[in-house]
Formats: C-alpha cells, sequence, structure tokens
C-alpha cells in the first residue's frame, strides 16, 4: 500500500461492485486548499451539524500547517474520485519521535470501502520511513465510529479530557500507536505482524 515519500500518488482503491469511482490517494498540491475544507464541511458542519467556529478553525489550522509543512517528515494526503474531494488525511511532526495524525477524514459516499483504513496504511509506513517511534491522534467522544476505527487500526486509547474547542463542549480522546512494537522481530528473524495486521 505505503509507496516511497517521493511519490505523488500513493494508493489506488478500485472501483466496487455497485459500480462507484475508483479513489486516488495522492500528495497535497498547492491550490487544494479549497478541496481539503469542502471535506470537511462536508463532514463535520454539514453531516455531524458542528458549529462553523469549526470551519474557521480549521482555515487557521490549514494555513499554519502549510506554513511549516515539511515532506519528509510531515505527509498531507488527499483522496478523490472523477466527481471530487472525498477523503483528508494530514501527518504532522510532534516530535522527533512521534507522529501526529490530524484531520483524516472520509466523506459517506465513500465509506465503508477501506479509504480510511489506506490513509492509515499510508501514514504508518510513512512514519516508519521517516523513523518515528508512535503516531498519536486526538477525536472526541461524540465521533463513536471514529474511535472505534482507530481501536481496530492498532491505537490504543491513553487518556480523555474535557475543553470548550471550536465553541462546543467536547470529551477529547487520545489515542497512540506503537511503531516499535509492531517492527519486533520473531524467533525466525522474521518482522511479526501486529494484532491490527494479522
Amino acid at each position: 500500500m505505503f509507496n516511497r515519500p517521493d511519490k505523488t500518488v500513493f494508493s489506488q482503491i478500485p472501483k466496487d461492485p455497485g459500480n462507484s469511482s475508483s479513489i486516488s490517494i495522492r500528495r497535497y498540491t498547492p491550490g487544494d486548499g479549497n478541496n481539503v475544507l469542502s471535506v470537511m464541511k462536508r463532514v463535520y458542519i454539514d453531516e455531524f451539524g458542528w458549529q462553523y467556529a469549526f470551519l474557521r478553525g480549521a482555515v487557521k489550522t490549514l494555513r499554519d500547517m502549510l506554513l511549516t509543512y515539511d515532506p519528509k517528515r510531515e505527509l498531507f494526503l488527499l483522496a478523490e474520485t472523477d466527481i471530487g474531494p472525498v477523503g483528508v488525511m494530514f501527518l504532522k511532526r510532534k516530535s522527533d519521535r512521534i507522529a501526529f495524525l490530524r484531520w483524516l477524514t472520509v466523506t459517506r459516499e465513500v465509506r465503508n470501502r477501506g479509504l480510511g483504513k489506506a490513509l492509515i496504511e499510508c501514514a504508518v509506513g510513512f512514519s516508519r520511513h521517516a523513523g518515528y517511534d508512535s503516531l498519536d491522534l486526538v477525536t472526541v467522544d461524540r465521533l463513536t465510529h471514529a474511535r472505534e476505527f482507530y481501536r481496530h487500526q492498532g491505537f490504543i486509547e491513553t487518556d480523555r479530557r474535557r475543553d470548550t474547542v471550536w465553541e462546543m463542549d467536547m470529551e477529547l480522546c487520545f489515542f497512540t500507536r506503537d511503531l516499535r512494537e509492531e517492527a519486533k522481530p520473531s524467533a525466525d528473524g522474521t518482522a511479526e505482524k501486529s494484532p491490527a495486521e494479522a
């Protein structure tokens, strides 16, 4: 699934039996800002009913991320079909050994086709290649399906905290995935798979 970091297109999800479009996962390129914000608006504002303060915050966060973006240590992906953008994922450097997963978002019309898992696999592959030991993320309690998804992808919840975020009262859920444990060799010298990969 994971291609070398210098490749533009990371992955392709083929058409499904219902004749849906294939999904391409590629690097963010200049001019994609509106595509990213479109995905965020369709999911968090239109579908989940979050405050528009979230979108204002997303605009500022996007600008800040792009100003400091390091393509050797960070990864910004956009997923799209022939009708437009359907997913986004940003992997940011948190420290020399820890990567931070932000904005993993998939629109309703392409859910259950493996896009979320494909984006996680891109993030994990890139993180290992870049030398990170672990991958952290924060989600919110009300996104039940997201929390379950992350658990199925090998993430462990480490903490919770209530806060006001984007003018909404949120219970923040902190997750981590240890990439070192997954790379331990077995007795025969081959790499053992983690429970999430087996």
